[in-house]
């Protein structure tokens, strides 16, 4: 087949390029309609997650930052106005839920983790409303290590991890096959990528041959540590081809697709430092003077175009490329994406510099950082960056979850990785990870998840309360006065709305309080509080939906010797020494105190009766009922409700049963399904038999029974009540990081102990003009190595990263 290639400089672009059989240059806009097509059609959206450290203790704070980059570029985007962060269990189920405000880029934070939570791997995940929408394989996940120390409950997982991996091993293994150039062109070479794994998505190392028809072997493979292998073959007309392995003694046969005959595809021949050899393959099928357009991008910075018919090699200058993900992509004439190749380009397109004032720091030592960010020719980066000092123990904890398992293959998040990992794998390897990557305007996997998405990139809910009063039978309440106060926080915030004739009100809530808890109070226009009225608020609904089982990936805890020192140390969260001013240190002898196993601080009154979750967590359906029933004063009477000390109003029709409340809200007396709450979602049970109900009015003259979840308070409140306490869902603010400040020579020589692992975490550290930025924080008193990360994303999507180590003797 003949071919011609035109190259051409574009002005405006970084393109180096050698001309090969020229011809008269075809029209500049053929290159700008492919180039125009590309960018419109990649307009979307990915989350770039960071987290201070991937393994935790329950109680800690996960401290994050979140960043949405347009996939194509990388570049910082902010099309969606709600970010969400959510941490999952391996059913899914929420242990937290966050909204952050993208377009006011305050989308850093910090994650509670419950004290009561068990042992296991989690998931952070990350999305914004057009990422649902498009599809649930785009969000971005990553897996957290939590350790409950109180539970003692490591070795419960791991047994129970482990036969899930020994059960996943009788499973057959997972092949996905990527074709760079299946081709039936007499004469040239076929090659493609071979990714085996676990039903996991764990990568396995396995060895094997390609046999032809008559079974044959005419090519060799073995799979590297991600599970990858390039296959190289001949492939001959009307032939059949079988990848065959082994795993666990089992001989898996695994059938190549055949050659497409109107195929166009983009293949690397070889690639140095400076150049690559850049194949371009046409089949028979295709017409012979089909022409194709090649561009060569990196973000959105065209580096390279052409214009060719036919099939044809061409060498290709990487002078002017910048490093890290490079995309060649073809188009046919109607700029519709035929072909595209990724490769990584191993060069620095930045200076990070990160210097101590010392070699070595004492126990409590003041440590300073002095930090300047240029690029490759000294101009220095403006861009803000997060930074995190932690002992070196749990940061190779936290490289033992991501050394053998395959990363995500998605650009954003890949690109991130590379940037954190790309010396501790070959250039041959990290070339088979650009050949599986998904293409920019294709999916691996598509789980299309429209219907969950409405409403979600809708502010008005999160900022203000909004309801609704009727009359038992539906009827609009007009102006009655709906006044809202705080109740859980330092700074005091009331406000008010008067019904409009419709029933409905409207609250502007305060933004800058996170956790917000709110008591609400209605009363009429002859300031009577209301007590017939019924309300309904119109909450914003966070998004619920199944993580793709593919994304989930656990991973056993390699190193023994972490766990162990992790279970020695206090949690960071809970030192009573944090900041200034603290008290003299006090010895105090007194008799040990059993540990409680919940949440004392839910606790209503210190004379009631508690029921904590070993009474009901393990029993059936009727396990709270029953536990309850084990209080004294409560009985279970002839018509089968349940009272506290017996029938405590006269007359035909009294109602004997006492108030439910959950979280803190009432939720009237107690009926059928008010306890057909999962056992395993309650903390404890407080029961309240005596004046001490008396906080929740006349409701409680029976009694009150208060449930605590472990995962507070709902968020849709419809209940009718007089008096109600709510949990509006309102932009999360970022917490400050706490550490303990040894300025004095007092507060250095105090006497409580400092065990630390994790001391210094900021994810908004700006650099100047200068490109220069300054860090201060002290050490803690364990002997240590510190590993000091520092990441970030410039105005130019390029992703920061770089790691040093100072020493604590």
């Amino acid at each position: 087949m003949k071919f011609f290639a035109v190259i051409l400089l574009v002005a405006g672009y970084c393109m180096c390029a050698n001309a090969h059989a020229q011809q008269p240059a075809p029209k500049l806009d053929n290159i700008n309609r492919s180039y125009n097509a590309l960018v419109e059609n990649t307009n979307t959206e990915k989350v770039v997650l960071q987290t201070d450290r991937k393994v935790y203790i329950a109680g800690e704070k996960i401290w994050f930052t979140a960043k949405t980059v347009n996939t194509l570029t990388q570049k910082i985007s902010q099309q969606n106005k709600n970010l969400f962060v959510d941490l999952v269990d391996d059913k899914d189920s929420a242990i937290a839920k966050l909204v952050l405000d993208n377009r006011q880029a305050t989308t850093n934070g910090a994650i509670n983790l419950p004290e009561d939570i068990i042992t296991g791997f989690y998931w952070m995940r990350s999305y914004t409303a057009a990422i649902l929408a498009t599809d649930t394989g785009n969000i971005t996940i990553q897996p957290v290590y939590i350790l409950n120390t109180r539970l003692h409950d490591e070795a419960v997982y791991n047994k129970q991890f482990i036969s899930k991996v020994n059960k996943s091993a009788s499973q057959p293994p997972i092949i996905h096959f990527f074709p760079e150039r299946l081709t039936a062109l007499p004469g040239i070479i076929s090659t493609g990528v071979l990714q085996i794994t676990d039903e996991n998505n764990s990568p396995l190392i396995v060895a094997g041959s390609l046999v032809n028809s008559n079974n044959v072997a005419i090519a060799n493979f073995t799979t590297n540590q991600l599970g990858l292998a390039r296959i190289n073959f001949l492939n001959e007309a009307n032939e059949k081809y079988t990848a065959i392995f082994s795993v666990n003694g089992k001989a898996i046969p695994y059938a190549l697709p055949p050659a497409e005959k109107a195929a166009a595809q983009l293949s690397v021949a070889n690639q140095t430092a400076n150049s690559i050899k850049l194949f371009i393959t046409l089949e028979e099928g295709l017409p012979e003077n089909a022409k194709a357009t090649v561009l060569g991008v990196h973000g959105d910075s065209l580096c390279y175009a052409a214009i060719g018919a036919g099939t044809y090699g061409t060498t290709i200058s990487l002078d002017n490329f910048p490093g890290g993900i490079a995309s060649f992509l073809l188009f046919n004439e109607q700029q519709e994406l035929l072909a595209e190749r990724k490769i990584f380009i191993n060069k620095n397109n930045y200076q990070l510099n990160i210097q101590a004032d010392k070699l070595n720091y004492g126990v409590r030592d003041s440590v300073n950082l002095a930090i300047s960010l240029n690029k490759p020719d000294g101009t220095p980066i403006q861009t803000s960056l997060a930074i995190a000092v932690q002992d070196a123990r749990l940061t190779v904890f936290t490289d033992s979850i991501g050394v053998h398992h395959l990363p995500p293959l998605d650009q954003s998040q890949l690109a991130q990785w590379l940037a954190a990992n790309h010396n501790n794998y070959s250039a041959a390897d990290i070339d088979l990870l650009m050949m599986a990557i998904p293409a920019l305007q294709k999916n691996a996997i598509a789980t299309k998840n429209a219907n969950t998405t409405s409403g979600l990139d809708d502010d008005t809910k999160i900022l203000s309360l909004i309801g609704k009063i009727t009359t038992k039978k539906g009827k609009p309440e007009p102006n009655l006065v709906v006044t809202v106060l705080t109740k859980n926080t330092n700074s005091f915030f009331t406000d008010f709305d008067i019904t409009k004739p419709n029933g409905s009100f409207e609250i502007p809530l305060p933004q800058n309080m996170d956790s917000l808890l709110l008591s609400m109070q209605v009363m009429d226009k002859y300031k009577f509080v209301r007590t017939d009225e019924y309300i309904t608020l119109d909450t914003f609904n966070y998004p619920q939906f199944a993580t793709p089982v593919y994304l989930k990936q656990q991973f056993m805890a390699a190193n023994s010797n972490t766990l162990i020192a992790m279970r020695k140390r206090n949690i960071d969260t809970v030192l009573a020494y944090q900041g200034r001013g603290w008290l003299k240190p006090v010895i105090v002898t007194a008799v040990a105190k059993p540990e409680l196993n919940y949440d004392a601080s839910k606790r209503i009154n210190s004379i009631s009766q508690i029921l904590t979750s070993d009474k009901f967590r393990y029993g059936g359906k009727d396990a709270v009922t029953n536990a309850l029933l084990m209080v004294p004063g409560v009985s279970l009477m002839s018509d089968g409700n349940i009272t506290i000390f017996g029938a405590m109003s006269m007359g035909p029709n009294a109602d004997t049963r006492p108030l439910v409340v959950v979280d803190g809200i009432a939720q009237g007396p107690l009926g059928a399904g008010s306890l057909d709450l999962n056992p395993a979602d309650i903390d404890f049970i407080e029961v309240l038999r005596g004046g001490e109900a008396g906080i929740f009015g006349n409701r409680a003259g029976n009694g009150v029974i208060s449930i605590n979840t472990r995962h507070g308070p709902p968020r849709v409140l419809n209940a009718k009540s007089n008096f109600r306490i709510i949990a509006p869902l309102t932009y999360h603010l970022n917490a400050a990081f706490f550490m303990p400040d040894y300025t004095s020579s007092e507060q250095k020589n105090n006497t409580q102990p400092d065990p630390r692992s994790t001391i210094y975490w900021n994810s908004d550290l700006a650099t100047d003009t200068a490109g220069k930025a300054t860090v201060h924080f002290y050490t803690a008193d364990n002997t240590a190595t510190y590993t000091v990360t520092v990441t970030g994303i410039t105005a130019d999507g390029e992703m920061i990263y770089k790691r040093i180590t100072i020493n604590r003797n």
